[in-house]
């Protein structure tokens, strides 16, 4: 049976709508375990559903242009460079509304890295997060340092947080992480075949406990609501989905 790049749903779920673009790379005339039974899969063609989207189509109002804003003005009123700045935007709206005091953030991007062993379980960290006041279990993740690639960035936060190295390497895309105030992007990064080379390095600001954690239950736990942090709960879906 191929690997499917998502874990399979629910087994209480025997049908599943195409349109969903749920992708399930599996062999022809593949059988699963349900209860004790084995379930065949085939395609089905669902008439109803495809007359539905037409007719659904057909009651929506007409796709319109969407604006964009218009700044002004921009006037800086908090620098406190790397970490953080704010600037106080002046902004016009599509309609002709003036906003006075709309606040762009601007903090240092950073990379996140899903890592993830020949044995299919993750390479993460448990660590203190101020923002959460816990400790939470995290993936590897840190700000590029100036003129750095967010490759390299990538490769190096991975080998300091968790002593561990990976043979291939995909960028799963860069993430604006606020759609409004911006603050900054995350460059994602998929790791593959990673293993250990040598003891992490960290500095007295991080205190780690590197885990190795089975895919299947950092999906479970997602499920579950027990994954607080963004950063990890975004960067973990994502690698499963398209990784």
């Amino acid at each position: 049976m191929g690997r499917p790049h998502f874990p399979l749903p629910d087994t209480r779920v025997w049908t599943i709508s195409l349109y969903q673009s749920l992708v399930f790379p599996l062999d022809a005339a593949t059988t699963l375990p349900v209860d004790g039974e084995a379930l065949r899969l085939a395609f089905v063609r669902d008439s109803k559903l495809h007359e539905y989207r037409k007719e659904t189509m057909k009651r929506q109002a007409p796709m319109k242009t969407i604006r964009p804003w218009k700044r002004l003005d921009s006037r800086l009123v908090l620098s406190a460079k790397p970490w953080v700045t704010v600037y106080q935007e002046h902004i016009q709206l599509p309609g002709g509304q003036v906003l006075d005091d709309f606040y762009r953030v601007e903090l240092r991007d950073f990379v996140a890295v899903v890592a993830s062993t020949a044995a299919d379980e993750l390479v993460m960290v448990r660590c203190y997060k101020h923002g959460l006041g816990q400790v939470v279990l995290s993936v590897p993740a840190g700000y590029l340092e100036p003129g750095e690639t967010p490759l390299a960035a990538a490769q190096r936060e991975l080998l300091e947080e968790t002593g561990y190295i990976a043979a291939e390497w995909k960028e799963l895309g860069g993430f604006v992480v606020d759609g409004n105030r911006y603050c900054n992007t995350m460059h994602l990064f998929l790791a593959k075949e990673a293993q250990w080379v040598k003891p992490c390095h960290t500095d007295e600001t991080e205190e780690l406990q590197v885990e190795l954690v089975h895919s299947r239950w950092v999906v479970e736990a997602l499920r579950k609501g027990e994954i607080h942090h963004l950063v990890t709960a975004s960067a973990v879906t994502i690698a499963l989905m398209v990784g």
